[in-house]
């Protein structure tokens, strides 16, 4: 395990007052930072890394700390108000939103990691431990509540009980709904949708449909997704304009 970093109080009063414009200024200029135009820092927010490199347009929202030794963040990418993102790498994505009041955190090894593909979205006060890697593809929708763990230790492991540490890989264009677990291991397909409130382990084959505690696969492809013939989808296009 790696002795877990803390947030430098010197770090917060140093650049945590500082307007966006400034801010920018600083880091280039003082921590070395790479950082593209229009990125915006609202108050109190910190960006803490060895290796920093910040696409253009990404925000970090009121009193949110990113902190890692390697951490990229590609271009219009978010985190949002009193989120806490922390990992010895992190690499998040085009497009990719990391909502309000998440939580990235926990024990770190040597691999730990956090990688969200383009267009990805973790929603409202999910949990990620990223002891071991969790890597989660393009598209995909991470719901509020949710929990993805990769370790599973407390009792002593030579007494017999359980202690696994693995970690988590979810496919592109995947949903988990509000109130998933994802345990130690689990690998989910493409195209995938998790039925809310469910616990999930192991594997996941692709265009599933698995819902429970533990969850098991009711319907898969070809008949998940249902397939949508051209007038149904101008029917819905219709509806939606």
């Amino acid at each position: 395990m790696i002795r877990k970093k803390r947030l430098s109080v010197a770090h917060l009063l140093l650049f945590g007052w500082m307007p966006s414009a400034l801010r920018r200024w600083a880091y280039r200029s003082f921590l070395g930072y790479k950082i593209g135009k229009g990125v915006k820092f609202a108050f109190g927010a910190a960006v803490v890394g060895k290796t920093v490199e910040l696409g253009d347009h990404v925000e970090i929202g009121l009193l949110a700390v990113v902190m890692g030794r390697s951490i990229t963040m590609g271009r219009h990418s978010s985190v949002g108000t009193m989120s806490y993102v922390a990992c010895e790498r992190i690499e998040i994505g085009e497009d990719a939103r990391i909502r309000e009041q998440v939580y990235v955190g926990g024990p770190q090894l040597p691999e730990s990691a956090l990688v969200l593909g383009s267009r990805t979205i973790v929603l409202q006060m999910a949990f990620i431990n990223p002891t071991k890697p969790v890597i989660i593809g393009d598209d995909t929708g991470i719901g509020g509540h949710c929990l993805i763990f990769t370790h599973g230790a407390w009792l002593n492991q030579l007494d017999g009980y359980p202690v696994t540490y693995e970690g988590v890989t979810l496919g592109k264009s995947v949903w988990l709904p509000w109130r998933v677990f994802l345990m130690p291991g689990t690998t989910i397909g493409d195209g995938s949708v998790i039925g809310a409130n469910s616990l999930v382990s192991g594997a996941i084959p692709p265009n599933s449909l698995p819902v429970g505690s533990p969850a098991k696969v009711i319907k898969s492809g070809p008949d998940f997704p249902k397939k949508v013939s051209e007038e149904d989808r101008r029917r819905m296009i219709s509806g939606m304009v």
